[in-house]
C-alpha cells in the first residue's frame, strides 16, 4: 500500500493535488474508474461508489453524515454543499476548483462534482476536512481511510443517535472505546479488533421491563475455523453506568455439569442442569473422536436481544471441532446484575434422536 496523500500547505491559498499511479490516471476527463471503500477496515456500502478521475480519488460527501461533529447542508439554489468540522465551515459548488473555508479559500486540482445526485470530493479535502487518513489500495481497489475515532465503528440498529467510536488503535486493535448516546459521551476501557469482519453490534432495548432503555454492545473478539468470541457490556445511557453481566465461566460453575464417556464407537453423554427440568441424556453412535471428559463451551459464541431479553447461545464441543448442540443461556437483572435465568442444552437436530428418555 502506498501512501496517497501528503500534507497540506498551510496558506490562505491552498493547493491540493493528488495523483495515482494507475491505467485509470491516463483516461479522459469524462472517464472514471470505480473503486470500493473502506473506513477503519470495514466495507462501506454507499450508493455512488467511490471513483478515480482525472488521476484523483473522489468520493461522495454524504459519507461523512454520520462522522463525529459533522453537519452537512445542501442548497439546490446555489448548487453548493456546506459542511461543519469542529467549528470550521467548508462551501463547495458544483463544477468549481474552489472550497471557501471561512476567510481562506482551497484551490482543487480537480472540481467538485455532482452525480446522481451525490456532490463528490476529493480524497485530499476529506484529509484537510476531518483529519482522517487516506491511503490507496491497489491489490483491493480500494481507497483506505482511516478515521482516528471521527466515524462510528457501530450504530444501534434503532437509535441512530446511539454511536460507537473505536480509539487508541494499536496494531490492529481498538483500546478504547466511546459510546455517544443523545450527543453525549463517556470512553471505556473496552477492546475490539480494527476488522472489517468483526464488526460491533448495538441495539436500545429495555432489558429491565422498567420503561427506561439500555445500551447492549456486543463486540466481537475473534473468529475463524470453530471459533467465534463475543463480549458483552450493557449500559445505561442516561448516566453510561455499565451494569454487569454474570460471565460464561460463572454460570457453567454454578450451573452445568456434563459428562462425556466412550464406550467402543459410541458416545455417552450427559447434560445436567441446576435448577431445570431439561437435563440431556444421549448414546450417539458411530462417534470416532472425542478427546475430553466433559463438554467444551465458549469457542462458539453468539449474544442477542429476542423479546427484550438478553440471551447467550455458545456450542458445546466434545472434541475440538466437533460441537453437538447449543447452550442457551436467558439472562435476568438480580441485585444489579444481568445473571442466569434460564439455562438449556439444546442439541443439534441430528443428534435430537439419540436423546434418551428419563
Amino acid at each position: 500500500m502506498k501512501k496517497l496523500l501528503g500534507s497540506f500547505i498551510a496558506a490562505a491559498l491552498i493547493s491540493s493535488v493528488i495523483h495515482i499511479s494507475d491505467s485509470s490516471s491516463s483516461a479522459s476527463a469524462a472517464s472514471s474508474a470505480v473503486l470500493s471503500l473502506r473506513t477503519d477496515e470495514q466495507i462501506v456500502e454507499l450508493d455512488t461508489d467511490p471513483v478515480i478521475k482525472n488521476g484523483n480519488p473522489f468520493l461522495p460527501v454524504y459519507m461523512l453524515r454520520e462522522w463525529s461533529g459533522m453537519k452537512l447542508k445542501w442548497d439546490q439554489k446555489s448548487r453548493s454543499v456546506t459542511v461543519w468540522s469542529d467549528g470550521e465551515q467548508y462551501v463547495m459548488k458544483n463544477g468549481s476548483r474552489t472550497v471557501v473555508n471561512g476567510e481562506k479559500k482551497i484551490t482543487l486540482d480537480t472540481a467538485v462534482y455532482i452525480v446522481h445526485g451525490r456532490a463528490m470530493i476529493p480524497a485530499s479535502l476529506l484529509e484537510q476536512i476531518t483529519g482522517a487518513e487516506v491511503e490507496w489500495d491497489k491489490d483491493l481497489q480500494a481507497i483506505m481511510v482511516k478515521s482516528n475515532g471521527k466515524r462510528p465503528i457501530a450504530v444501534a440498529d434503532n437509535r441512530p443517535d446511539v454511536k460507537l467510536f473505536g480509539m487508541d488503535e494499536k496494531d490492529g486493535v481498538f483500546e478504547g472505546l466511546v459510546l455517544e448516546a443523545a450527543g453525549k459521551r463517556h470512553k471505556y476501557n473496552w477492546e475490539t479488533p480494527l476488522s472489517w469482519k468483526d464488526v460491533p453490534q448495538m441495539t436500545v432495548q429495555d432489558l429491565n421491563k422498567d420503561g427506561k432503555s439500555e445500551v447492549v454492545v456486543i463486540l466481537n473478539q475473534g473468529s475463524g475455523t470453530g471459533l467465534h468470541v463475543q463480549e458483552i457490556h450493557v449500559v445505561n445511557p442516561v448516566n453510561f453506568k455499565e451494569i454487569p453481566v454474570e460471565s460464561l465461566e460463572d454460570t457453567i460453575k454454578k450451573r452445568v455439569s456434563t459428562q462425556l464417556k466412550k464406550d467402543g464407537d459410541m458416545l455417552h453423554v450427559t447434560v445436567d442442569i441446576k435448577g431445570s427440568q431439561n437435563n440431556v441424556n444421549m448414546h450417539i453412535p458411530d462417534f470416532d473422536y472425542v478427546d475430553q471428559t466433559e463438554m467444551g463451551f465458549g469457542a462458539v459464541m453468539y449474544y442477542a436481544v429476542e423479546n427484550n431479553k438478553l440471551v447467550l447461545r455458545t456450542g458445546g464441543n466434545v472434541s475440538i471441532s466437533a460441537f453437538i448442540g447449543d447452550l442457551e443461556i436467558t439472562y435476568g437483572l438480580n441485585n444489579g446484575q444481568y445473571v442466569a435465568e434460564k439455562v438449556q442444552f439444546i442439541p443439534f437436530e441430528e443428534y435430537k434422536q439419540y436423546i434418551q428418555e428419563q
